[in-house]
Order: structure tokens, then C-alpha cells, then sequence
């Protein structure tokens, strides 16, 4: 549907909106004020996987008249409804702002249109907390109808006033015991909900009382102009629900700060490979916060004394053991590294975004690596030729880590339709892995990095899918017949020029043999560009005998997924 085709439809005179203002004096039980707090906290918690504030967060009547529940004749809904609608409001501010900051992308991870909600910006955080602090002290000191409901207000108000206090402080890159005790508490106080009988709410809209029904206008999207397709809320189907996808929230949003624990460029690649490979993917604002928090303003980790400039150091440092510093301020020295740390926060950087924008930033940066690799032949650096070529080995083996995350993206987005294109794939995925696995040999025989032993998993395992399938085929495929010669479908990749690279055999493989590491010659053999033309919406490789060399280009552009499971901390390629 054209997202323009009910812009500017009526509706009618007696809706419910026109009205809402009137209706915001009624009298309600602490059953209803506790059923419109959860409906509108499955609108917040739906906002943040990336639905309209117009068809969300929105659609709660009372959100737009806060100011007229002031003189509200009910405690009740003076206090502690208006309050915990405060809350939310702030907490979606501080999101928002998050989400304006361009670490996501419009229209494939969040919609931006506010409607010119200010999201009652003349209140302020401290302001809402101060709310919900006496909103909360009302609830202990009056009688309500029954111990249940007023506890199940008390731990709804705790949980807003935590998770507030939490956001407020992450927005601010500030004091991480004190995020992740606010976190855990607010984890805690949403959680004790399901222990509470009578005060869960049922879900169902079409089971709920009149006073609730007429504080949400499932229609408001239609009162305003839009620039995408209607897509109504749609409630979740029980209140467990609504608590599972607050908790997930809310752990979540703890990962994010471990960014900071982290202080070696390989322990942040085993941080973001782990955040990409999250089952279910982490919500874009998430997202967003760690990449805020990992660089922002050249800073990094927020810590004042990592600059982009010590990551390009740190970076050397860790994958040779020490055993290479670049000191040198010199002019050619201080691009180089500039250039190297400004490459790895771009890898960060799409590991983080969502999957299809994070295999096209790879698919550029393969090209920026092979820049930064031909520099240290154009560049008189300070350094002997031996440490040279291990400056080399590094952004050649960055590419390859790049390049194996391309391939196993396209895994994830199933843009390998036929068992040969899964089948060659697969091959491509143990050669790299081997490949990252050498050059981490080469570079630091005696660090043992956990990548090292993750690429020897993942080479076992991608060589092992690759003889299944080829088995599965040769079972079930025509007389018996499975060869290796069908086309590979990229989809969505764009022409990649790599100018005159010189990384052939002429370059790192002729010096890296005569330090002792095997590679074959022939594999390092890379075609300029992938020559393609676009069919139906896809890119398709022109000729299968080009088949085997556009596998070898690949080993310099791809990125992936599905390495690190979350728990465990164990590869696990997608098959």
C-alpha cells in the first residue's frame, strides 16, 4: 500500500480523539488505572522495535493530556497514573534523542516522525522522578481496594522510576554500577509482577472495560498526516508477554554498557561479533547506545585517554604481543594509524547495525582496506622492513575477518538460493577461517587470542556443511551429480572497483612465504571487481567460468554473522 493513500482521510466528528480532552476527568478503579498502564506500556515496549510513535506509543489518550490530569479529582489517577505516563513519556525522550543521533538508519531500523511531540519537554527528568517518588509514596500511605492492587501499582511505579533513572544515566555515560543496579532493580520490580495475582492485566482490548477502551484511539494515526503505511498496535496476547519483552529490554540494554569493560581491540571483536550474533538481534536504540558509547566525539569506551588515535596503537599493540609500537608523530605514521582506527570502529560499526546495511558497510570497507594496505608501499614509515610487513599482515588480515562477516551475512539474509551457490559458500567460509587463523599465527604465534581458536571451529565447521549439503545433493540430485560450477547470486551488492591494489602475490604473499607461512599462491589471486549486471533486483555473476576467481575476490569482501553465541560464547555458523 502507498504509505500516502490515507493521508488526509476524515474521519468522523464524534471520534474519539476530538473528544479526548473531555474525557479525561472520569473516575477509574485501580483495576482500569492498572490495565491502561500495561496497554500503554506494550505501546512503549512496541515503539522500540521500531513501529510509529503515531501507531504506538501514540494511540494512549493520556499521553496527550498530562497537563489536564493535574487537577484530576482522583488521587489516583493525580498521582500515580499520571506519574508513571510522565515516566514513559521521558523514558521515550531519551530514547528518541538516541535515535536522532544517525547511528540508525531511517526506514530500516526506526521511523523518526515525532508528529512535533516535544515529549513534554518542559519537564524534566528530575522532575519526573520526583513524580513518581511521591506518586509512589501515595500508594503506601493510602487504602486502596485490595493489597494486591496496591502492590502491583507500587512495583509498576518502582519499575518506571528505575528504568528511568537507568536510561538517564546510559544517555549520560555515566557510572556503571549504577545502570546495572537501576537495570536489575527495574528487572526485579517488573518481574514480581507475575507472582501477583488479581493485578495482571488481560491483554485482550476487546475484553476491556468501557473507561479503558476510551483511553486509547487505536485510530489516532489517521488524525495526522504520515509518510508510512497503516499498521495499527497490535496488543500481545497475554501479560507474560508483555513482562518477557521488558526483561529482554532491559538485559539488553545491560550489555550495552559492557562495552566499556572491554579494553583490547580483540576482546571489542569478540564483544561485537557476540552483539551481532544475538538471537533475538538486540533492539536498534540498543543498538544505538553502543555504538554512542563505544566512540563518540573521538572518544573511546568514554574513557578520555582512549582517542581514536591510541585505538590505531592499541590495535598493533595487541595483535603483535608488543612486539610493534608506532610512536613516530610523523606526517605519514599519524595518517596510517588515523586511518586504521577509523577502519576498525567502521567494522564495529556494522557489526552493530542491522544485517543487510552491516554487509554493505563491509562491502565498501574491503576497499578501504586494500587503500591502507597499497599506503605502506606509497609511505615512508618509520619502521624496519620486517615490521612493515607485519603492519601489512594486519590489514590484510582485517579484510579477511571482514570478508568472512560479508559472506556469512548473506547466509543470514538467504541470498544463496542453490545448494552449489550454499555448497561454494561454504568452501569460501573454511578457506578465510584458515586464512585468519595463519595470519593470527603469524602475527603473534605465542598470544593465544580466542579468535584463533574461534577460526579453527569455524573452518571445521563450514568445511562439514559444505559435505552435507554436497551428500544431501548427491543423494537426492540427479544421477548422482553435483558440481561446482553454478553461478553465485549477490544480492543488493554494489560494483566495487579496487583500483590497482597491489595485494597479490607481488605484495604480502611473496614476503609472508619467506617468513615460513604457508598460503597458496593461487588463492590470493583477486579479479578488480566483481564484473556483474543487475537482474531482477540482483546482482549475478556473468560468467561460471569466473566462478572460482569471484570466490577468491570474495576473500577480500564479505562480512558475517552467527559467530558467537551470546551464552555460551561458542561459534555458531547459521547452516
Amino acid at each position: 500500500m502507498d504509505p500516502r493513500m490515507d493521508v488526509g482521510v476524515t474521519v468522523n466528528s464524534d471520534h474519539m480523539y476530538l473528544k479526548a480532552s473531555l474525557e479525561t476527568s472520569r473516575l477509574l478503579s485501580a483495576i482500569e488505572v492498572i490495565s491502561i498502564i500495561d496497554l500503554t506500556h506494550n505501546c512503549e515496549m512496541t515503539w522500540y522495535t521500531g513501529h510509529l510513535l503515531s501507531q504506538t506509543l501514540f494511540v494512549s489518550t493520556y499521553i496527550h493530556h498530562l497537563n489536564d490530569l493535574v487537577n484530576h479529582p482522583q488521587s489516583l489517577v493525580r498521582k500515580v497514573l499520571r506519574s508513571y505516563l510522565i515516566g514513559t513519556v521521558k523514558c521515550c525522550g531519551i530514547v528518541w534523542d538516541e535515535i536522532i543521533k544517525g547511528n540508525l538508519f531511517e526506514n530500516e531500523d526506526v521511523n523518526i516522525d515525532n508528529h512535533l511531540f516535544d515529549f513534554y519537554s518542559e519537564i524534566g527528568v528530575e522532575e519526573a522522578l520526583d513524580e513518581l517518588e511521591d506518586g509512589l509514596n501515595s500508594l503506601q500511605l493510602s487504602n486502596w481496594e485490595g493489597e494486591n492492587c496496591r502492590e502491583g501499582l507500587i512495583q509498576r511505579l518502582r519499575f518506571r522510576f528505575e528504568f528511568l533513572c537507568g536510561l538517564e544515566l546510559l544517555s549520560n555515560n555515566l557510572s556503571i554500577p549504577n545502570i546495572k543496579a537501576h537495570f536489575s532493580n527495574a528487572s526485579e520490580a517488573i518481574g514480581s509482577l507475575l507472582r501477583l495475582s488479581g493485578t495482571q492485566t488481560t491483554m485482550s482490548f476487546s475484553d476491556q472495560p468501557e473507561n479503558v477502551k476510551i483511553a486509547f484511539d487505536l485510530k489516532f494515526a489517521r488524525t495526522i498526516s504520515s509518510n508510512a503505511p497503516p499498521r495499527p498496535i497490535s496488543f500481545l496476547s497475554c501479560f507474560s508477554d508483555l513482562i518477557l519483552m521488558s526483561v529482554r529490554v532491559i538485559e539488553d540494554l545491560m550489555l550495552a554498557f559492557d562495552v566499556v569493560l572491554c579494553s583490547s581491540v580483540p576482546q571489542w571483536i569478540i564483544y561485537f561479533n557476540n552483539l551481532s550474533r544475538m538471537s533475538p538481534t538486540p533492539l536498534p536504540f540498543v543498538r544505538s547506545f553502543v555504538v554512542s558509547i563505544f566512540q563518540s566525539n573521538g572518544i573511546i569506551a568514554l574513557n578520555p585517554r582512549q582517542t581514536l588515535l591510541w585505538l590505531g596503537k592499541r590495535c598493533i599493540s595487541d595483535y603483535t604481543n608488543d612486539r610493534v609500537k608506532v610512536d613516530s608523530d610523523s606526517a605519514p605514521s599519524r595518517f596510517i594509524i588515523s586511518r586504521l582506527a577509523g577502519l576498525i570502529s567502521n567494522h564495529f560499526f556494522a557489526l552493530a547495525a542491522n544485517r543487510p546495511r552491516g554487509r554493505r558497510i563491509l562491502s565498501k570497507s574491503i576497499k578501504e582496506w586494500c587503500c591502507l594496505y597499497d599506503t605502506t608501499f606509497l609511505q615512508k614509515l618509520d619502521l624496519s622492513p620486517e615490521k612493515v610487513l607485519t603492519l601489512q599482515a594486519i590489514f590484510y588480515y582485517f579484510s579477511v575477518e571482514s570478508s568472512l562477516h560479508y559472506i556469512l551475512m548473506g547466509f543470514d539474509l538467504e541470498l544463496y538460493e542453490r545448494d552449489d551457490d550454499r555448497y561454494n559458500m561454504w568452501l569460501v567460509v573454511q578457506r578465510l577461517s584458515e586464512r585468519a587463523n595463519t595470519l593470527l599465527e603469524f602475527l603473534s604465534p605465542e598470544n593465544h587470542l580466542i579468535e584463533k581458536r574461534m577460526y579453527k571451529v569455524v573452518a571445521d565447521l563450514a568445511g562439514a556443511s559444505a559435505q552435507i549439503l554436497k551428500r544431501s545433493v548427491v543423494r537426492e540430485g540427479e544421477g548422482g551429480r553435483f558440481e561446482n560450477n553454478q553461478m553465485i547470486f549477490e544480492r543488493r551488492l554494489k560494483q566495487i572497483k579496487y583500483g590497482q591494489s597491489i595485494l597479490h602475490e607481488a605484495g604480502i604473499l611473496s614476503k609472508l612465504q619467506k617468513e615460513g607461512v604457508s598460503i597458496d599462491p593461487d588463492e590470493l589471486e583477486f579479479v578488480r571487481f566483481l564484473k556483474s549486471s543487475e537482474v531482477d533486483g540482483r546482482l549475478q555473476l556473468k560468467k561460471v567460468e569466473q566462478c572460482r576467481r569471484e570466490l577468491r575476490s570474495l576473500d577480500l569482501e564479505w562480512s558475517g554473522e552467527r559467530l558467537i553465541d551470546r551464552q555460551n560464547r561458542r561459534v555458531s555458523p547459521s547452516f
